[in-house]
């Protein structure tokens, strides 16, 4: 038989055919591909069943059918005439599938064939044949009688085909090519006959056989089953198919991905699938990572409303710790097998969230209630963030629609400190090969945390999420263009200007830098050449960001120690030089710091250089010598000093210091570690040590005199005189108005040196120019520098002790006394020698207070002394020159922002410098001036013309950078009275006194110092003199304001704090270059035990910590207002004259307000060193102790609501005693005791969450009771103690004659009754007695009485103020009743009295002679209020009104008597046209008694009939306040109320 056909085909290609082109009309027929056929009963059949036989060539023959349906039929009826029904049919049918090639060609496809038209097959020809999905094994399974026995025989010969693919048979023998050159499994190729049957006539039949051949088969059959399993069975079966299935997986662990894969496919009622569900994530704990994409979806496709939770927790938890264990997390420990795996996890979560929006929220919502640190419920489920979740978030982020909720969750948490670096490089750790599809997310999440607005801790804790986002990102994604994208996200922020997103873009580098980690480092390297691109708008950075960014460039451009690469920080270096040679002075100061951040990154470098060759250790002189010719950094230190050097000495003029803020900030640098926490190199600390003394002897000290003409100074022949005979030498000044004096002095005729102020100030330049000269202004950034040098060096400053007893170069004292009368020139100077001084004094405080030996501590006693008294003295002068300024490089160190205005935008610029609104005392323009800090220094006289120039000055002062105001010339005009003088010369002081160098928070240690012993001795050794060293309440009220200021500025109220205020407190802190402190180290610094050596005997002094002493002080002081004395054996302050009783209260106000200050310290509280912290201050206090305990095992919550108590008893104290004002004293204690008390609160609540047992406190030998150890209720009773005093007699009692009447305030009456009312144990029982008792006996008062007896506060002028805050007190314990949990007759009891309360104050309004319009609007705000609380409520009336019906009814009675007289001031309110507040009101107060209406009438309704209570309403008619009728009423105006 000739085949002709149009196409090639498996078949035809098989069988030699070659296709040859037929124009004949074409018949249809099916194909078998059956060749070499035998001479079995099968076959037989088969042909004669009308299926035509052709040969092909010689031997080959092919089944060709012209009729499917005519020949299913006709086989199905020849099997039914058969004895056996067919057994022998498929007997033979199955012997001859067990011929490999015959089952083949069975299960091959039949193909379409078409051939022309003739009367036999045989004689025709083939051609344009098809596949198609139908096999001859499919064809006998549509026939019913047969289609059982065929399959068993098809399975029989699965199993037969799968045990010899398990023993180890070639494929080739098991396969066999079929059309397209494919190679089919015999496995699959079974199963694919059974897929998609028409009809299954026993479909639970074939379940079972397939399921016993699934259990019998080896491993890789078992997975083509499973696979082919959904499309073979019947629905009736899938539940049964299921079950085996999940019993298979946990068997055999490795089919666990087909399994799930098959069940997924099945149509499962909702019942059995979360059973399967369940069973599915019992296993999750041992599956593999390969599987888990699979497991993750499938869970994720099975969540429901019940088990979503569940689901989700549970994978949290075992999937993060399955990530977390990287060493051990694949069994052969393969690298691109888990990093895959790992991805297709991703990507089936990223997947499957997809389309589950459900699941979405609920995990996000599981997130947001994740709480710091690792929790787990009581089901075992994590509470805690964990690195999962992190994925997720990731995942999400893509995700258009859930972008702005992750962003939110993610601050959130940020913001509470829960994403650290630790946990971030936890979950990027040895994943950033999965992970990096999503780096881009992450990227933008970092970017976004930078964004935070504001300086509030919750922003700032943002940032520093970020920062770890950015290092994390950084270390983990080593390839360039990750590490590209991140280099130039932080570039863009740096250059954004706002000032949040820089500070945290720089620290990211620098932590990178600074990161133990070296190949960070070499990795920034690479991108220098974007990074150098920050120089360009350096300038218009802050300070602090300059040297980051100085720091950063420095660090990148040295050479690498490791490869050895080029050095390019000689670019950076010759751009430091241009700075320092502009005549800007911002370009110069941006130099100054460049210049000193290249000298300390070279100084460290050198150091490990040198460690690193020779060994580390402290070096001989000679080893110095011979390291500087070694060391390649040395001489690139040298000369940037001394460029530095050479530039800031020859440009110090102007209006900048140059070569004081290089001292400062090269001080800065080197005590604080600003560019390292390694140790400077000894060569540049020998070399810098020998320029700054030689600098500081030479320039700034001068030998103290002991013959006539014995000392010459430099530029001082005229106009200095000198007149005396003998050792007597008296020198005067500038004319002799000023005659030279040494003061304070504190080594005696022990002294060798002074400190030249008044010398330089008046020399021949100064005095022509009437300017001081800019080296005297830095002599403290100078001494400064030197004493860290020492320190660093030495390691204490035993080699310059002579500076802090030596004496000052300074004029007489009684120059002051005529000063006024002085020209401008000699008050000027006289000024500045005073700030000079102050200074100095000052410096030496800070550089000498850490000190161990006593000598010195004794002599920082005496010169805190001497700083009093020189800053009274500085009064006195600038009270007599009350124009005074300092030039405006006095502040050398003063560090502000350079010019932004460039670079941020203007409302960043303005939240932070916001201005001050200027209230002039007098037309003056220079008494405006001087409250606005604008006042420049006056001129010498004859100076014309120069207010204009300053009035176009002050016009672009918003133009100019942020910085203190110091105008440059001004000529200024005389005070135009006395009054005038005096108020402008105070703020010239306050002005003056900001501008003074800060002091650092140890100089607190100067209380401690106080009972020294100190000896004065001659240079022979010999004591001349023994004195005790007196803490005076002047000393004791300036250290009180030091500490009280560093607590204000450390220790904020709120988790969130002003931008302004922060600003403020950061340049407060950062003026001398010091670090800012935090509130714990604030703390350390106040309660730490302050060691003390005597240098004779080398034994330790003990002294109290600064809190004890404050709180001896506080003890002293208690004692002298007690007996009007202090006792000289064991009193610490000395109380002499009237002067120092004046100081008595001050000081007691500045102990209250830094008590206040740690009580309300949020940030104290969330960290368990800070609440020791408060409790080891609070003991301190504790007067009935007299030996400290170990606190240590006792619950830390506990302890401190115990120390709350102690400090409450010690406070409480001053009250016993009596203080003099009510207002002014009393009011400030109780602000204090409040304080207490919420703490105290505060810890109790959090012992009850901590489960700590409940301690009996102990009060001498009785066990108090826990109401009495609660200092609220105590403080209540305190209050109402004070109210029922007269404080207007007590007021009479200390006022001066001619003072202003007294009178009440709402602000101290209404708080102190407030607080009364807030803190009472029964604060409704309080509110009671208020209403019922003292306000009746008032009404009842006669017309000559004014007050209650037993209340005297209650009079008629503080009637409102009780009113108001009574009726506040009402609604405020409304507010509190628990409605939904509480019991019903103690919620019906509890709202019944007020009610009662409420109708009694709202009734008050009757009375004419009372009622005020503030009454009526807060009766209409809080009534409104108190109705909304009964409309949220109403549910619980109606739920008990059948059961306590009276109880309801006659509460609701109550309410109806006040709404009524509400109605009528709602009549008054609108009729009166001038009660406009009134009349505001209106329309909410009756939105919500209607709706209160109407939610009572609701109520009855649905009670029904049985309750016998009716509802009617009816027009009230308008009335005036008494109740009486109008009469002409608005009939407009009216309510059902009735």
């Amino acid at each position: 038989m000739k085949l002709q056909s149009t196409s090639t085909g498996g078949v035809l290609q098989e069988l030699g055919v070659t296709p040859q082109p037929l124009f004949v009309q074409p018949k249809t027929l099916k194909l078998f591909p059956i060749k070499n056929l035998s001479e079995s009963p099968f076959f037989a059949t088969l042909v004669s069943c009308n299926l035509k036989s052709a040969r092909v060539g010689e031997e080959e023959k092919v089944f060709v059918c012209e009729d499917e349906l005519h020949f299913r039929k006709s086989l199905e009826s020849t099997l039914s005439k058969e004895i056996d029904g067919g057994e022998q049919f498929v007997s033979s049918f199955q012997t001859e599938l067990e011929k490999i090639n015959i089952l083949m060609q069975c299960a091959s496809n039949v193909y379409t064939a078409e051939l022309t038209e003739a009367e036999n097959v045989e004689d025709n020809e083939l051609c344009s044949f098809s596949e198609t999905g139908v096999s001859l094994i499919r064809l006998l399974l549509k026939i019913e009688l047969i289609q059982e026995r065929v399959i068993d025989a098809i399975l029989e010969m699965l199993t037969i085909h799968a045990s010899t693919l398990d023993s180890g048979e070639s494929e080739n023998e098991r396969s066999m090519s079929l059309q397209n050159g494919c190679e089919r499994n015999v496995t699959k190729l079974l199963l694919s006959q059974l897929q998609w049957i028409d009809i299954v006539y026993n479909g639970q039949a074939l379940t079972n056989k397939l399921l016993e051949c699934l259990q019998v088969c080896p491993l890789d059959s078992q997975r083509d089953i499973i696979q082919a399993i959904p499309e073979i069975i019947d629905d009736a079966e899938q539940e049964t198919v299921v079950e085996t299935l999940l019993e298979t997986m946990e068997s055999e662990m490795r089919l666990t991905v087909s399994i799930l894969d098959a069940i997924s496919n099945l149509f499962l009622a909702p019942r059995k699938k979360e059973e399967a569900t369940e069973r599915v994530l019992n296993t999750l704990g041992s599956a593999s990572l390969t599987d888990l994409p699979v497991i993750v979806r499938f869970l994720i496709d099975g969540c429901t409303p019940g088990n979503t939770e569940n689901i989700i927790c549970i994978l949290r938890k075992h999937l993060s710790e399955l990530i977390g264990q990287i060493s051990i997390i694949t069994d052969d420990g393969d690298e691109t097998e888990r990093t895959s795996s790992e991805a297709l996890l991703l990507e089936a979560l990223r997947a499957s969230l997809l389309h589950r929006k459900d699941v979405v929220v609920a995990w996000t919502k599981i997130i947001e209630s994740c709480s710091v640190g690792h929790r787990e419920t009581s089901d075992g489920n994590l509470r805690s963030l964990c690195s999962f979740d992190v994925w997720v978030l990731g995942s999400l982020y893509g995700m258009k629609k859930e972008k702005d909720t992750v962003e939110k969750i993610i601050f959130k948490k940020s913001s509470v400190g829960m994403f650290s670096f630790e946990f971030i490089s936890s979950v990027f750790h040895g994943h950033s090969v999965a992970l990096a599809p999503l780096f881009n997310n992450y990227l933008n999440i970092a970017a976004n945390l930078f964004y935070g607005r504001g300086h509030s801790r919750t922003a700032e804790n943002a940032r520093v999420s970020g920062r770890s986002l950015y290092m994390s990102l950084f270390m983990e994604y080593k390839l360039d263009y990750y590490r590209q994208e991140i280099v130039g996200n932080l570039i863009t922020h740096i250059g954004s200007g706002v000032q949040h997103e820089i500070n945290a873009a720089l620290g990211t580098f620098e932590g990178l830098l600074k990161a133990e980690d070296a190949s960070l480092n070499r990795g920034l390297r690479t991108f220098l050449a974007f990074i150098r691109g920050l120089l360009d708008y350096v300038e218009y950075l802050t300070i602090e960001q300059q040297r980051s960014v100085f720091f950063l460039l420095t660090s990148l451009s040295l050479p690498d120690q490791r490869t050895r690469q080029s050095s390019a920080v000689d670019e950076i270096t010759i751009i430091v030089r241009k700075m320092l040679s502009s005549t800007i002075s911002d370009v110069r100061r941006v130099g100054i710091v460049g210049g000193t951040a290249i000298l300390c990154v070279v100084s460290l470098a050198e150091r490990k250089h040198n460690d690193a060759f020779f060994g580390g250790g402290r070096s001989t002189s000679s080893q110095i010598d011979s390291r500087k010719k070694s060391s390649p950094f040395n001489q690139l230190s040298n000369d940037m000093l001394r460029m530095l050097q050479e530039s800031c000495n020859s440009q110090s003029n102007g209006d900048f210091n140059a070569i004081g803020f290089f001292y400062e900030e090269l001080a800065s640098a080197l005590s604080n570690r600003r560019y390292g926490d390694g140790t400077f190199s000894e060569v540049f600390l020998s070399h810098v040590l020998a320029i700054v003394s030689t600098k500081l002897e030479t320039g700034y000290m001068m030998d103290l005199p002991s013959q006539a003409g014995q000392i010459q100074l430099e530029d001082q022949q005229e106009p200095l005189s000198t007149v005396g005979n003998g050792s007597d030498v008296v020198r005067h000044f500038l004319g002799g108005a000023l005659t030279e004096s040494f003061r304070f002095n504190l080594d005696g005729s022990s002294a060798a040196v002074a400190v030249k102020i008044l010398p330089i100030l008046t020399s021949r330049e100064c005095v022509k120019l009437n300017i001081a000269p800019h080296d005297i202004w830095a002599v403290c950034p100078l001494f400064r520098l030197l004493s860290v040098l020492e320190i660093e060096k030495v390691g204490d400053l035993s080699a310059v002790d002579a500076c802090l007893g030596c004496p000052l170069a300074l004029f007489n004292e009684t120059n002051l006394d005529d000063l006024d009368r002085k020209s401008q020139q000699v008050q000027n100077t006289v000024c500045d020698a005073l700030f000079i001084g102050a200074n100095w004094i000052r410096e030496m405080l800070n550089s000498f207070i850490h000190e161990a030996s006593a000598v010195m501590r004794a002599k920082v006693f005496l010169r805190a002394t001497h700083l009093l008294e020189i800053e009274t003295n500085l009064r006195q002068a600038i009270a007599a020159n009350p124009t005074y300024r300092p030039p405006p490089y006095a502040s050398t160190n003063l560090v502000t922002p350079t010019n932004t205005s460039k670079l941020k935008r203007k409302r960043v610029q303005k939240a932070l410098v916001p201005k001050k609104k200027v209230k002039p005392v007098a037309k003056s323009k220079s008494v405006a001036k001087a409250r606005e800090g604008s006042l420049p220094r006056v001129a010498a006289e004859g100076d014309e013309n120069e207010d204009t120039e300053d009035e176009d000055e002050s016009n672009s002062e918003e133009d100019e950078p942020m910085s203190l105001p110091f105008p440059k010339k001004h000529s200024g005009t005389a005070p135009e009275s006395q009054a005038n003088k005096m108020q402008v010369a105070a703020e010239t002081y306050e002005l003056v006194q900001s501008m003074l160098r800060p002091l650092v928070p140890e100089v607190a240690h100067i209380l401690s110092f106080s009972q020294m012993q100190r000896k004065l001795v001659e240079t022979g050794g010999e004591t001349v003199d023994i004195h005790t060293l007196a803490l005076s309440p002047t000393l004791l009220n300036f250290v009180l304001a030091h500490v009280m200021n560093w607590l204000k500025t450390s220790l904020p109220k709120g988790s969130n704090s002003s931008p302004l205020s922060l600003a403020r407190a950061a340049n407060s802190q950062n003026v001398s270059g010091k670090p800012r402190r935090s509130c714990e180290e604030i703390m350390v610094m106040l309660t730490e035990k302050i060691s003390c050596f005597s240098s004779l005997s080398n034994h330790e002094i003990p002294q109290f910590p600064v809190m004890q002493t404050i709180s001896v002080a506080l003890q002293d002081i208690k004692e002298y207002i007690k007996n009007n004395s202090v006792s000289e054996e064991m009193g610490l302050v000395r109380i002499e004259n009237d002067d120092d009783k004046s100081l008595i209260l001050p000081a007691i106000h500045k102990i209250l307000l830094s008590i206040k200050t740690i009580c309300e310290c949020e940030r104290l509280r969330q960290s368990k060193q800070g609440i020791l912290l408060m409790t080891k201050a609070f003991r301190m206090f504790d007067e009935s102790e007299e030996e400290e305990e170990d606190d240590a095992a006792l619950p830390i919550w506990n302890d401190l609501s115990d120390a709350c108590r102690s400090m409450y008893d010690s406070l409480e104290d001053l009250y016993n005693i009596g203080l003099p004002s009510i207002e002014d004293d009393v009011i400030p204690l109780l602000q204090t005791l409040e304080a207490v008390a919420m703490l105290q609160k505060y810890a109790k609540k959090q012992s009850l969450a901590a489960n700590e047992p409940v301690l009996e406190i102990i009060d001498g030998d009785d066990v108090m009771s826990q109401r009495d150890a609660m200092v609220s209720y105590r403080l209540s009773v305190l209050c109402r103690r004070l109210l029922e005093k007269n404080w207007e007699a007590e007021s009479n009692r200390f006022s001066r004659a001619g003072g202003k009447p007294f009178k009440y305030k709402m602000g101290t009456l209404g708080w102190t009754l407030r607080l009364h009312l807030t803190h009472a144990e029964m604060p409704l029982d309080a509110a009671e007695y208020v209403i019922q008792d003292v306000l009746t006996q008032f009404l009842q008062l006669d017309g000559g009485e004014d007050f209650v007896e037993a209340f005297p506060t209650l009079t008629k002028g503080s009637l409102s103020i009780f009113f108001v805050v009574l009726l506040e007190s009402l609604v405020s314990i409304m507010k509190k009743i628990d409605f939904k949990n509480g019991k019903s007759k103690v919620v019906l009891f509890e709202s019944r009295k007020v009610a009662l309360h409420l109708k009694t104050i709202v009734l008050f309004t009757k009375s004419d002679s009372f009622v005020t319009v503030s009454m009526m609007t807060n009766v209409l705000k809080q009534v409104r209020i108190y109705v909304d609380i009964l409309n949220k409520n109403m549910a619980f009336f109606e739920n008990f009104f059948v059961s306590r019906q009276d109880e309801i009814v006659g509460l609701f009675k109550l309410v109806q008597s006040s709404t009524r007289q509400v109605h009528n001031i709602c009549a008054y309110g609108k009729n009166e046209k001038k009660n406009a507040q009134v009349a505001t009101l209106i329309p909410g107060v009756k939105r919500s008694m209607e709706e209160f209406i109407f939610r009572v009438k609701g109520m009855l309704v649905s009670s029904g009939p049985s309750t016998g209570v009716t509802f009617w309403a009816g027009n009230l008619r308008t009335r005036n306040l008494d109740g009486s009728e109008w009469q002409a009423a608005n009939d407009d105006y009216s309510s059902g109320d009735e």
